[in-house]
């Protein structure tokens, strides 16, 4: 049977690594869940890392648990990851999902408790106090690996918290949003989480090769092939970008001495990496939710690809002819006092809501006991990196087969995700 030989290797790389570091074996076998609580309910907790100088050495991260938490409960995440030359904290302040306004568990397809929310952190630019992540141009030449990061981060958390492995989110701002993409895009990484939501992403990439003829490398913006190599294909994702951003044009162009794609051409080729037809794209002015259409005002619009049980699998929405480089909402805060909103934002939509409507439709199939995939290598396509696009295809075996294949890789994926990732980027 094919599973034989796949949970055979996946088990020899298991017991190799236990024997360069069983201690870790031990922390592995005691997840976050039936341990009390780690931190304060509500609040944004801080957790330190010693990590190796490859993935930024002390690093840290940021953590919120919903009042409702319980370490008996498997608990959703959302990683939410903040822009350039922003924190942490500072988006927390933005996508506004500590909030019960948006974060709880009305969702009628989203059973089980609100969503735990992680807010990773940048590394400063050398020389500067200003936060970038691996997708900048900044970055690249300083080669520090913030997929490595988030995976250390990962980690961790599932250490502390009783974690839903089959229900981790990842989401950002900007750079941040660069990075959901990243993270998407990853072998590794992109069987790790269940869907993706960048809002007005940064999506860097290099220019083309210079061409045999001495033509000097240009962006071509609407028709460049994107580097991108998930391990999985059917990844769900949810994107936003304004019409009117003068940070990263929705039409792209050269930046910084990098590419940024034309966004309708970012979100053409995710339809077809997830194997839609890209020429059968709806557009609207309305998005589906659990609990019915709702109007996306204004001038925006939706585009959304893919049919039947893939129908919205990938989706953009273009959030206004008008709006900017922004985190759409209706909203200029929500007041610490009332908890409600006050003035008046740049959309007629509350991305937060919509991000977490699209989350709870998805979760990663054979995850039941952990990761679905093992590490094997922490870098990803875009700036800084030698990826390229590809794609691939694997026969499938019978449905018994499949699912006692499944069992037993989730158990040894588990595992293994575990040990590496904490063996190889902590300190």
């Amino acid at each position: 049977m094919a599973c034989r030989r796949n949970t055979s290797t996946a088990a020899g790389l298991l017991l190799a690594t236990l024997a360069l570091a069983s201690g870790m074996a031990r922390a592995a076998a005691s997840p976050g869940c039936g341990t009390p609580a780690p931190a304060k309910l509500g609040v944004l907790t801080e957790v330190k890392l010693a990590l190796n100088d490859s993935v930024g050495g002390e690093r840290r991260y940021f953590y919120w648990l919903p009042p409702s938490y319980s370490a008996s409960a498997q608990t959703p995440a959302v990683v939410s990851f903040h822009g350039g030359k922003s924190s942490a904290k500072q988006q927390a302040e933005i996508d506004y999902f500590t909030s019960p306004s948006f974060n709880n568990n009305n969702n009628p397809t989203s059973s089980g408790p609100p969503y735990v929310v992680v807010y990773p952190e940048a590394t400063f630019q050398a020389g500067t106090t200003s936060r970038y992540w691996q997708v900048s141009p900044e970055m690249a030449a300083q080669g520090t690996d913030d997929v490595g990061y988030t995976l250390a981060v990962l980690a961790d958390l599932r250490g502390r918290v009783c974690l839903d492995d089959s229900r981790v989110y990842a989401t950002g701002m900007s750079q941040g949003g660069g990075m959901a993409n990243l993270l998407a895009c990853n072998a590794t990484s992109s069987g790790l989480f269940a869907a993706y939501a960048p809002v007005s992403g940064s999506y860097y990439y290099r220019p083309p090769a210079q061409s045999s003829g001495g033509e000097e490398a240009k962006c071509h913006p609407a028709s460049d092939q994107l580097p991108c190599s998930p391990g999985r294909s059917g990844i769900p994702i949810f994107a936003f970008h304004g019409a009117a951003d003068a940070t990263i044009n929705y039409t792209g162009g050269d930046r910084r001495g990098a590419c940024t794609p034309d966004i309708p051409h970012w979100a053409e080729q995710w339809a077809v990496r997830d194997k839609l037809d890209a020429s059968a794209v709806v557009t609207s002015t309305t998005v589906n939710t659990t609990t019915g259409e709702q109007s996306l005002g204004g001038t925006a619009e939706r585009y959304s690809y893919g049919s039947g049980a893939s129908s919205g699998l990938v989706q953009l929405i273009m959030t206004g002819k008008d709006a900017g480089h922004v985190w759409p909402a209706t909203f200029s805060r929500i007041s610490e006092a009332t908890g409600l909103a006050q003035g008046s934002g740049p959309t007629r939509f509350n991305a937060s809501s919509l991000i977490l409507d699209f989350f709870g439709r998805y979760k990663l199939a054979n995850s039941t006991s952990g990761p679905s995939s093992s590490p094997t290598s922490s870098t990803g396509p875009g700036i800084g990196t030698n990826s390229s696009p590809s794609s691939s295809s694997s026969s499938a075996p019978n449905t018994a087969t499949r699912q006692h294949c499944d069992a037993l890789g989730a158990l040894v994926s588990a595992l293994l995700f575990s040990v590496v990732v904490l063996s190889g980027y902590i300190a």
